[in-house]
């Protein structure tokens, strides 16, 4: 009996700290809502986008709004892990209190309430708001100087559901009600999203897992801001996919859609997850597919009907299928268009649709594929999950922190916590880089986070011990790469991949000394082009070594000189007959394509090749940037596999200690004089100008480009003076 109480208590207290968890978030939300409500007193306006104030006064709610949203995160993610979670009751009376805590919130980080407000006063004046941007009310309505200028003379985007729920507030004349009045209604939406999930994770899933999942959606800080707080119409989407996961997973087929509708009515972006559906059907029952397919329509016409004049009425919402090279915002495609200012608008363009297509390959890839494979439900989720992942991450032109919602029912159903995992601290981050606004910069230093999280689902399997990740592929044939491939490569072939390895060189060349007379080994110097880019008067000695023979001869005949020698080696223990030492060792490219063993290995082999205080220069391809992604395309869309090739692989964050730990002597016998990366955005702007391309990229010496997001690893070593007891170069020359 004493056991049983004891137990009572111990739960009965797991509840207290469940609860207490989901107060201190809604409480970090609250004050959140606090802040909006001081900078509107301070500034004198609900408008976010007036530049009469201070920098400072600019600034600093969204700094303290973003240590709150920290906080919350913290709590959150911390409430995700908690093991034991309380009963599920006090979990939902949690996720209420949660997003009544954040209702109360004026607009501060998002202005797209005052669009709806004008849009409905549009209604009210007779109207089609399809047809009429807000500019249409005139200069003396309230509504309109609150509206983001970029969107005043921009008919609605959003789909007839959204279009609804904004004609439900039009008879609501006065300013101030009609604000709290739309508000109203999206936090009735985010309650019933947050209640049709607890039905769903009681009824469909297991104990244990139904309370994370539910704590994962319902608790998740950025739904509960975002919607609640801040009333976008994503509220409408996630009651449509929540409905669509729990009808779908329970067979319902016609429900399902009937989610998936709402969701795709209510914005039009969300097609791709409708199509990957009824694919689903059609393998299964085709003829249910095919009337699925007309439902659509019909109801699609129902809804429009009311606001029918013409195919303009459609030109808003398919603004957000079809391009637009003036909407940029918070993506890499914005960073481009950002750098290219000076160019002109032209130049502007041309990087846009370059992106845009870009982008659009890579989606319409994974689609077609998971079409393909849209066999089970499961699948489905799982595609649906990724596609809409890559749409936030790369592909989109025009990005918003709410899309990620978007995300959060298809991370419900998930089975594999860490996706949820993946998806709840991309949703954090969204939130917390409000207190940076650096757009976009912020935005892709999140987004390089959630893409090596990405990757790390799609290819899992790590070296533990070295905190790398390490494949496991078949062995790579090195002798099958066309002789001299990458010096054509280099000399005239594909402008980005040729600025990639010329880019690479020049960088190297950089950090090597300026003086002249000295000596320098290239290990693994494949067809020698780098060699052939290292002029006389610097490095009267240069050795070039590496083991595929045919690339050496090819080297010897093309590039080899009386001061510039390339010599074949079995393997890395041949270095031991080479008797002399070096100012310099380069390795470019190379230490990703050894094991472990062999990355020991070399570096011992270094270290007793350099002359002290000489320099050891390494590149590798940067696992903590976008380097996964283009490997992904580069292994599927090109003649190189590189997933066969690159075995041991490194970041610019763990490198030091990752290479500490594969050679113990790592710290005593080199001393770090610099650590980089390179090759962020420059190489793929060759694809429009070669040259232009070139000059960005010497624009900022490594020294002082320190960003740890390029796509590859720039280290460079300079060899320790011997201590005592070390055997130093000469001696290994003298024991030789």
């Amino acid at each position: 009996m004493g056991s049983n109480r004891s137990r009572e208590r111990a739960f009965g207290s797991g509840q207290w700290i469940g609860f207490s968890a989901a107060l201190l978030i809604g409480l970090c939300l609250l004050s959140a809502a606090a802040i909006s409500w001081a900078r509107a007193r301070i500034a004198g306006t609900l408008a976010l986008h007036g530049g009469h104030l201070a920098l400072l006064q600019r600034l600093w709610p969204f700094f303290l709004f973003g240590c709150l949203a920290a906080l919350a995160g913290h709590l959150y993610l911390r409430a995700l892990r908690q093991q034991g979670q309380p009963r599920p009751g006090r979990l939902l009376a949690g996720a209420i209190v949660i997003h009544l805590l954040a209702a109360p919130a004026l607009p501060l980080t998002s202005s797209d309430v005052f669009s709806y407000l004008a849009y409905a006063r549009l209604m009210h004046d007779g109207r089609n708001p399809y047809r009429s941007g807000p500019a249409d009310l005139g200069e003396r309505d309230r509504r309109r100087p609150l509206v983001e200028p970029r969107w005043l003379h921009t008919p609605m985007v959003y789909g007839p559901i959204a279009g609804a729920a904004t004609a439900a507030i039009a008879p609501v004349e006065d300013l101030t009600r009609s604000l709290w009045a739309f508000k109203l209604e999206m936090l009735l939406a985010a309650l019933a999203a947050v209640l049709l999930a607890y039905g769903f994770c009681r009824s469909c899933l297991p104990p244990g897992r139904a309370e994370a999942a539910f704590i994962f959606f319902a608790w998740n800080p950025l739904f509960a801001w975002e919607i609640s707080g801040q009333a976008h119409t994503e509220g409408l989407v996630l009651v449509g996919l929540v409905c669509f996961v729990w009808a779908a997973t329970r067979g319902r087929e016609w429900l399902a859609l009937l989610g998936l509708v709402i969701a795709f009515y209510t914005k039009l972006v969300l097609l791709p997850l409708l199509c990957l559906y009824l694919c689903y059907v059609a393998w299964r029952r085709p003829s249910r597919a095919i009337a699925m397919i007309g439902a659509v329509g019909a109801v699609g016409a129902a809804l429009l009907a009311p606001y029918w004049q013409g195919g303009a009425t459609v030109r808003g919402p398919l603004a957000t299928l079809v391009a637009d090279p003036t909407l940029t915002a918070r993506s890499l495609t914005d960073l481009l268009v950002w750098l290219l200012r000076p160019l002109g608008p032209q130049a502007q363009r041309g990087v846009y649709w370059t992106a845009l297509a870009m982008g659009t390959v890579l989606l319409a890839s994974f689609g077609i594929r998971a079409a393909r494979r849209a066999r089970s439900l499961q699948q489905v989720f799982r595609d649906g999950l990724v596609f809409f992942l890559l749409y936030d991450l790369i592909a989109a032109p025009w990005f918003q922190s709410w899309y990620v919602t978007w995300l959060l029912p298809l991370g419900l159903v998930e089975p594999d916590a860490r996706w949820r995992t993946l998806i709840a601290s991309y949703s954090m981050l969204a939130l917390v880089q409000y207190a940076v606004p650096l757009d976009p910069v912020t935005y892709l230093a999140i987004n390089a986070i959630a893409l090596r999280m990405l990757y790390q689902l799609l290819r899992p399997g790590r070296l533990a011990e070295a905190g790398m990740t390490a494949a496991a592929p078949p062995a790579c044939v090195y002798d099958a790469i066309p002789v001299g491939f990458y010096d054509a490569v280099l000399r005239g072939g594909n402008p980005v991949r040729r600025l990639w390895h010329l880019a690479k060189f020049e960088r190297v060349l950089d950090c090597l000394p300026q003086r002249s007379g000295g000596s320098i080994l290239d290990i693994g110097c494949f067809a020698g082009s780098f060699l052939s880019l290292v002029p006389e008067g610097r490095f009267g000695r240069q050795l070039g070594v590496d083991i595929l023979r045919s690339q050496v001869e090819y080297a010897r005949a093309r590039y080899g000189t009386a001061f510039r020698e390339f010599r074949h080696i079995s393997d890395l223990g041949a270095l031991e007959t080479i008797h002399e030492t070096f100012d310099c060792i380069t390795g470019i490219e190379l230490i990703e394509h050894l094991k472990p063993a062999e990355v020991r290995s070399l570096m011992r082999h270094a270290a007793q090749k350099l002359a002290p205080g000489g320099r050891l220069v390494l590149t590798t391809p940067n696992y903590a940037s976008s380097w996964p992604l283009l490997e992904a395309l580069l292994n599927r869309f090109s003649d190189v596999r590189y997933e066969e090739q690159h075995i041991t692989r490194f970041t610019y964050f763990q490198i030091e200690r990752q290479l500490t730990t594969l050679y113990p002597d790592f710290q005593q016998q080199f001393n770090v004089d610099l650590k980089t990366t390179t090759h962020f955005i420059t190489p793929f702007l060759a694809g429009l100008s070669f040259r232009g391309a070139r000059f960005l990229s010497r624009l900022a010496p490594d020294r002082r480009w320190r960003q740890p997001f390029g796509n590859l690893v720039l280290l460079v070593l300079e060899r320790a003076r011997e201590s005592a007891g070390e055997m130093t170069p000469a001696d290994v020359a003298a024991s030789a």
